[in-house]
């Protein structure tokens, strides 16, 4: 089975329909569009972060994996003392970015152009740090993909920065 990361774009009064009915929403349904990234995430978000100072490492590391969440437990809490009710808690809990960190990241998304995401793109290297799928540079996982999806990526997060948008991330 593979992972594959999906970003939804949605706006304000449906962001505040899903925080009050967390169980009853899918995300396709109440979206204005969405981005799958198919076993490209983990090498875009390497990329991305690779080189970088610890803060803009922190803000590309939330594209995919953002800290603020609807629903879950309190993550306040130390998570070795989670319980399964906890654990079940997160697995049903969405990760967003609020527009303020959507603009914030695309701020420093959007200058970075092809050149930089090709001096970024080595396979042997992240092969070697196991980034996944761990078979960059064969078949599927080459740097066009990469390409794509890095394009597509940085669009999403223009519409989203100048519509004012929540970006929900799905990661499985």
């Amino acid at each position: 089975m593979s992972q594959s990361a999906t970003i939804y774009r949605i706006t304000e009064d449906t962001f505040k329909k899903l925080n009050s009915a967390l169980s009853d929403f899918v995300p396709h349904k109440n979206c204005i569009d969405y981005e799958v990234f198919n076993q490209t995430h983990e090498g875009l978000q390497y990329m991305l972060t690779k080189g970088q100072p610890e803060k803009i490492c922190k803000l590309f590391m939330a594209i995919f994996y953002p800290p603020s969440l609807i629903g879950g437990p309190d993550t306040t809490r130390d998570i070795n003392d989670f319980d399964n009710e906890d654990w079940e808690a997160l697995e049903a809990a969405v990760a967003y970015l609020p527009p303020t960190e959507v603009k914030e990241i695309y701020r420093t998304l959007a200058p970075l152009d092809e050149a930089f995401l090709k001096s970024s793109y080595n396979p042997k290297e992240m092969n070697r740090e196991e980034i996944y799928p761990r078979v960059w540079g064969e078949g599927y996982f080459t740097y066009e993909t990469i390409l794509e999806d890095f394009i597509n990526l940085k669009q999403l997060f223009k519409k989203a920065s100048e519509e004012n948008n929540y970006l929900l991330s799905y990661v499985g």
